[in-house]
């Protein structure tokens, strides 16, 4: 370790409690594919590797955590963690080369065109990915700072005290509006926020740009050609790469598909078997593979332990209840048998997913009642840090509204994406695959919504589609196959988990006494 450095200890032994191993003699996985930037004095565990990133600052991270270094043309260093891949070329140089002709003042220029899971660190500032789906807490002291992308980790380290008391359940607003946490001292960088190190300042970052192109095709040909050059980047990215492509009957999934098939890149596909999986989910992706011989597995788990959900929601701070909290609870994750799984969130951006939903509202009324935009989400036993946690992200959208993007788009983009997903991305670190969403790039989030103004919601994707695989033009998207019976306990199972959801929380409120959203 730098001598310069000295006052970072290094205890082997006495950092269990603090610092478990990645991965302890018991087979328990801690803290996995997770980093800390820090320039505190802190136990760091033998396994875990230092690098200098200059300031006064370490990064420490699991050994199993991509971590690049790169030269900028003022011989400064950068470090990029996790996956980033070019959209506009399919060199797996092109990103080194970008930095080693920029510096530090042209950042947001050079990410415009970088997709994936990624963090971007360079001499005295930080950056996410398009949609922040590697998500950065910050925790600052009087004398120190830490940024992590773990909030078990921060939590674990300084035991911050809890503010927002809500539990997340499978309904309604999810997740802990951004940029507040669960934890009074903790926030979240949000996807257009630049972190300062040595100010510790938050600075916005104009990273989204719409295109002056307006013809579908055109916008779907961009689309496409940027798609393949990323789905053909990840598979020269190891020797004998093992792509899987989660597979539904949806349009995002076959979106994806679709790409892949036209780049010509080797992949299989597998869908996740649940117990409520509709008949669609069951029939559809394989309807769709047996036009072109594709591999498809569906994917059942084995029994349910409890011991993996707890280590689950350990992982997760307990900051998400999805789907694949089920999965991991049941071991499916572990016979993927992939390299990378692709996964296909983010495209909703250019469907105007919350427009109908937010309807009627602006930001200032948002600003001033958080209370009306939780209840669109039928949302009602909120706490008053839940509503203190909107009112601060509106707060940031009133003063850097981007002009070429509705706010509702923007919403979508820093809460569903850069809150809710991104947890759910993080918790995937467990498993031995790396996910990747390979739409989620400013480039194409500028194209989804500059098409989104001139066609149908779903309009871009089926363009894409028919061009890359006009074969599949007369299998159904989402077709409602289930029967009368079936489709009534899907109703009454999401009944039941509102309602349960909604108790628990206001159960939980009158119990500790805790105060509702001021509506003042």
């Amino acid at each position: 370790m730098n001598s310069q450095h000295s006052n970072i200890v290094v205890m082997q032994n006495k950092s269990t409690n603090i610092w478990p191993s990645s991965i302890s003699t018991e087979g328990e996985v801690r803290y996995r594919r997770q980093f800390l930037l820090t320039d505190a004095e802190l136990p760091i565990p033998a396994e875990w590797k230092t690098l200098e990133v200059g300031r006064g600052m370490y990064l420490y991270h699991c050994p199993d955590l991509k971590v690049c270094q790169f030269i900028d043309k003022l011989g400064n260093q950068w470090h990029l963690i996790g996956h980033a891949y070019s959209v506009i070329g399919n060199d797996s140089e092109l990103l080194a080369r970008e930095i080693a002709t920029s510096a530090e003042d042209s950042i947001h220029t050079i990410v415009r065109n970088w997709t994936g899971r990624w963090l971007l660190i360079s001499p005295n500032s930080i950056v996410t990915d398009a949609a922040g789906l590697l998500g950065v807490f910050i925790l600052e002291q009087e004398k120190s700072i830490m940024l992590s992308s773990s909030l078990a980790l921060l939590k674990a380290l300084r035991n911050p005290p809890l503010s927002d008391t809500r539990v997340i359940s499978w309904h309604g607003f999810n997740w802990y509006p951004l940029p507040a946490t669960k934890y009074q001292s903790i926030r979240k960088l949000l996807p257009d926020q630049a972190y300062f190190l040595s100010s510790r300042r938050i600075v916005f970052l104009d990273r989204l740009e719409l295109p002056s192109i307006t013809n579908t095709k055109e916008i779907a040909a961009c689309i496409i050609r940027g798609l393949t050059n990323v789905v053909r980047q990840i598979h020269r990215s190891r020797n004998d790469c093992r792509i899987v492509l989660s597979l539904t009957a949806g349009l995002d999934s076959r979106t994806n598909y679709a790409i892949l098939r036209s780049a010509c890149t080797p992949f299989s596909a597998m869908t996740m078997w649940h117990p409520r999986i509709s008949l669609a989910d069951r029939c559809i992706p394989e309807a769709i593979v047996e036009r072109h011989g594709i591999q498809h597995r569906f994917i059942k788990g084995s029994a349910y332990s409890d011991a993996r959900r707890q280590q689950y929601d350990q992982h997760t701070d307990a900051t998400v209840i999805d789907g694949d909290r089920y999965f991991y609870s049941h071991g499916a994750f572990e016979s993927l048998g992939a390299d990378y799984l692709v996964r296909s969130g983010c495209w909703e951006i250019g469907r105007k997913y919350f427009h109908r939903q937010l309807a009627g509202l602006d930001l200032q009324e948002i600003h001033d009642r958080p209370e009306k935009l939780l209840k669109r989400f039928r949302t009602y036993c909120n706490t008053r840090e839940s509503g203190l946690g909107v009112r601060n992200w509106a707060a940031w959208r009133l003063q850097h509204m981007q002009p070429a993007a509705d706010w509702r788009d923007l919403f979508y983009r820093d809460q569903r994406l850069a809150g809710w997903l991104s947890s759910i991305e993080q918790s995937l670190d467990l498993i031995a695959p790396a996910s990747i969403h390979p739409v989620n790039s400013d480039y194409f989030y500028g194209f989804l919504i500059r098409a989104s103004e001139h066609e149908a919601e779903t309009g871009i994707q089926e363009a894409i589609i028919d061009l890359c695989a006009p074969d599949l033009g007369d299998i159904p998207i989402n077709p409602d196959l289930d029967g009368t019976l079936r489709r009534t306990r899907a109703f009454a199972s999401r009944v039941s988990a509102i309602f349960t959801g909604e108790l628990h929380n206001l159960v939980k409120q009158v119990v500790s006494g805790q105060r509702h959203i001021s509506h003042e």
